[in-house]
This record gives structure tokens, sequence and C-alpha cells, in this order.
């Protein structure tokens, strides 16, 4: 593969101009599918073009049928607009369950293109039925040079055919769609440019990671499979800044407007894509961005772990009093479904408690570790959070319920068992395209997932991980890999199957499977 143009530097974006190989132009109109359900499908587009736009959805059963989309950006929304079919656009009609939607956008003024792509609506409410989804973090493609990685050039070429060849139905992205700090060379927030970028105006930062979306995003790769799968998707500390409110200093008026900056951009790249919420409203923005969906007889709750993380003292704010409230309720809500999943950004086993002590008591690596869950600081978080877990588990004792995870660079499986008998499944994958290795990182793959227990107050959660169906395949892996889950419902309850899977070096376009639990 060609080598890409480098990424922009401190927001300036340099000569995108398109090479054999190479990402497309970082301006480029852009769509995509966000969150879904059995009536509903939320659409996204971003382009320079001036609206109202017209948009054409169609199924094998008939004839398109196009309605007018009114242009409501604002001039800071970076071209991004966001609406629901068919509340946004009444002559679309009515959408049908389990259907498969193809879609077409355009400026309607001139019928100038600005993207297409397709979505499966959710069975209804209900409904029976066996599916499978996908779960990724961590897209950093990019060398410290900012060239494409080969290996991760390879892993976008590959992603969307594994996906068809699995029947996947929609995706999770789970943390670290861009990187504010990296690659190394063009950080956002690099050393020489920390002061420019904090003396700037909250729309000022905005922009700035605006920009970033642009390229992180700007993949032909990537961009189809965003207009193909419905996605749900929560943002981790890199759309932020690495260990994002593990430091003090994140909670200074200089740092809190660049959280404002880009939680804005998150709005307009990503939370739009799910919710009625908008970064240029006078309305007060949501103090976080947890959300739930239903699909088939499962249930999925995504936390937010970066909206109201912060640390000033000993004890640090994960997640606030409302999501953790929102979780119990959604549990309790839940309890009669096979199959509850839980997407945690950070999983919760990783790092032995030892390895994660020993790492915040050196000087300068503390904050490496801050985001640990067994971290000293987020222990009552960690307590809290496995108390309303535990609980559940007593009145849904039939119900299997599975954490979905990234960020630590590593695929894995493990299960986690209380005394009494009662587990549940973490199964993590990460990273999607970020190919680059420090020496931290090395060194923590030596010990990841080889703790034996997390404490829970005064008990512990045994950790096991969960062995491949073939002797050979490795748990934790690695590699580039995305996650791939099954379920197959049988009627009085449900199998739960997760898959890695990575590029095949051998094979270009293609993809092969490294582990694999079998059914849990």
């Amino acid at each position: 593969m060609s080598k890409a143009s480098p990424i922009e530097a401190d927001g300036k974006e340099e000569d995108a101009r398109m090479q054999p190989g190479a990402i497309a132009a970082a301006a480029a109109p852009m769509v995509a599918v966000g969150a879904v359900n059995d009536r509903q499908a939320r659409l996204w587009l971003r382009t320079d073009l001036d609206g109202p736009f017209t948009v054409e959805v169609g199924t094998d059963a008939g004839p398109p049928r196009s309605a007018t989309i009114a242009d409501r950006r604002a001039p800071d929304d970076d071209g991004t607009l966001a609406f629901t079919l068919p509340d946004d656009a009444p002559d679309i009609g009515p959408l049908a369950p389990a259907t498969e939607h193809q879609f077409r956008i355009r400026a309607a003024r001139t019928g100038e293109p600005i993207g297409e792509g397709r979505f499966e609506t959710a069975p209804a409410e209900g409904t029976r039925a066996s599916f499978a989804f996908a779960f990724m973090s961590c897209h950093q493609p990019f060398l410290p040079d900012g060239s494409v990685h080969p290996d991760s050039a390879r892993m976008l070429a590959a992603l969307g055919p594994a996906l068809e060849a699995r029947g996947v139905k929609y995706l999770l992205l789970i943390g670290d769609q861009i990187y504010a700090d990296g690659p190394d060379r063009r950080r956002l927030l690099s050393a020489d440019a920390e002061a420019p970028l904090l003396a700037l105006s909250v729309e000022e930062i905005r922009a700035r990671y605006q920009a970033r979306y642009r390229r992180f995003w700007a993949f032909p790769q990537l961009r189809r499979l965003l207009a193909r799968w419905p996605a749900w998707c929560m943002w981790d500390d890199h759309e932020i800044v690495d260990d994002w409110g593990a430091r003090r200093k994140h909670q200074e008026p200089a740092w809190r407007k660049v959280f404002a900056g880009a939680r804005r951009a998150f709005i307009d790249y990503q939370a739009s894509r799910l919710m009625s919420v908008s970064s240029s409203s006078p309305l007060p923005l949501p103090s976080a961005f947890h959300h739930a969906f239903s699909w088939g007889s499962t249930a999925t709750f995504v936390m937010d772990l970066s909206s109201q993380r912060s640390f000033d003292g000993r004890t640090a704010q994960v997640y606030g009093e409302d999501q953790l409230a929102a979780l119990t309720a959604f549990l309790h809500e839940q309890r009669a479904r096979p199959v509850v999943f839980i997407v945690l950004t950070v999983p919760l086993a990783y790092l032995p408690d030892w390895v994660v002590a020993v790492g915040e008591r050196v000087p300068g690596q503390g904050e490496v570790f801050a985001a640990r869950w067994n971290a000293a600081r987020n222990r009552q978080a960690l307590d809290r959070l496995l108390d309303v877990l535990k609980a559940h588990q007593h009145t849904a004792p039939g119900q299997k319920l599975v954490l979905l995870s990234g960020d630590v660079h590593e695929g894995a499986a493990v299960t986690m068992r209380w005394p009494d008998g009662k587990q549940i499944y973490q199964l993590v994958s990460s990273p999607v395209t970020n190919a680059v290795r420090d020496w931290k990182e090395h060194i923590a793959q030596r010990l990841a997932f080889s703790m034996r227990h997390v404490r829970h107050g005064s008990e512990r959660v045994a950790i096991r991980r969960i062995a491949g169906v073939r002797p050979e395949q490795r748990n934790p892996f690695p590699g580039l890999n995305v996650g791939v889950v099954y379920v197959e419902d049988e009627g009085a309850g449900a199998q739960v199957r997760f898959e890695l899977v990575t590029y095949d070096q051998r094979i270009p376009g293609a993809a092969r499977a490294v582990y694999d639990t079998g059914p849990l």
C-alpha cells in the first residue's frame, strides 16, 4: 500500500490529494448509520454542500421512497447533520422490522451525491432469533510520521468482508475512535502545541477535534463500514487526551475547556448518531452519554466512563450517580432476557492488583495505571459497580451477563466467578488498527489478563481465561483484531460465542479467526 500523506498537525490539514491506495481527502462527504430499532433508523451525514437534502430509502419489496431533510446545521457543526427515519422524513413512511433498507442522500438543489449505504432494522420486540454483532476499539492506523501502518491497512481492507461473511447485524464502537494524542509526531496535544491549544476558545478547540475526526475517518474502507452497518458508539480517553480525568490538572479551567471542545466534537461525529442532541443547541448538554438498546432476545447497556470521570484527592469518580441508577434500572427491566450485554470501555479484569499498586507508585507513571478499575483511587467505583452486577444476578439467575470492553490493545475472554458460583463473562476486543507499541505496552502484554482474582469488598472474584476451541489459539491475543459475538437463540435460553478475527497475511483483503470460545 502506498504511504498516505501525513495527518494534520494541530488542526491544520495537509494536502490530501488521492494517491493509489491512499486515504480519501479529509473533507470528502460521508454518511453513516447510527442507532436503529424495529421501526426507526438514525442517519448521519457530513458535507460542505448546502442543504436541504434528499434522502431515498428502498427495500427489495418495492421502489424507493424519498423525502426532504431540512438543513438544521449551525456554522460550527462542521457540516454534520443527523436525523431519524421516518420521524424527520414522514414521506418515507414506516420502516418494517428485520428488513434490509438501502438509502441514498443527495443535495436537494443540485442533486450532487453525498453518500449511500444500507441498514437492517432490528427484529420486532419479543422476536427470538439468532444473530451476530461485532465490537471494536482503538482506531489509530498511523505511524509516527503520519503515514499508514501496513498492518493497519491490511486490517482495514479485511474488516468489511469479514463482517459480511459472518452475518454481522450491527457494530459497537467502544472507544478511541480517534486519537487526539497519536501518532507521536502528529499529536494534537503534543508538548509544543499544548499551551496554544489550552489558550484557544471552546469553539476553536472543537474545530481542532473535528479536523481530527475528518482525518481519522478518511479511509474509504472505514467509511463503507460506517455506511453499511448500524453502529452504537461510545468515547474513551483518547477522544479527549490519554488518561483523561486521571490527572489533577484536568480539573483546571483550561483543561475543562479542552474537554468541552472535545465533547462537542464527539457529539457532532458520534453521539448525534444515537440521540437527538446538538452541540450548538442552547439547551444544556447531557452530563453523560450512556444509552441502551435491544435486539431480539438481548439487551445492551453502554456506559460512559469518560464524561463524568474526575480525580481530586484520594478517590476518583468514574461514573455519576445518575449513570449507576440508569444501569440498575436497565438491569431490573431486562431481568427476563436470556442475555444482557454491558459495554465498559475499560475492562474490569486486566492487570493483577500488585502490578497496578506498584505502577501507581512509580514517579511519573502513576497516571498510566489510574484508569485501571483496581487502582486504589477507583476501588469505590469498582465495588459499587460489582454490587449492582452481583445483586442483579441473584434476581436473574438464569441470565447470561456479558461485559464487552476494549482499550488495552489485546483481545481476550475471561470468566469472573463469585464464591457463590455466579459468574460474568468479560470479552475484550482491542485494537482494531493501532499497530504501534511502546515499551510500556510490551511490558503490559507479558502481564495482561494474568490476574487470578478481582477484590470485591471482602470477597475475591475468581478470574479464569477461557480456553479456545483449538489448543493453538491464544488468549489473550496481541495482534489487531475485531470481536464478533454470536447469539444462538434456543427458545428457552441462548448460547453466546465469541470470536476474535484479524487480517490474513497470505491473502489481501481476507480475514481469519485466531480465537473462538465455542458456546458459553
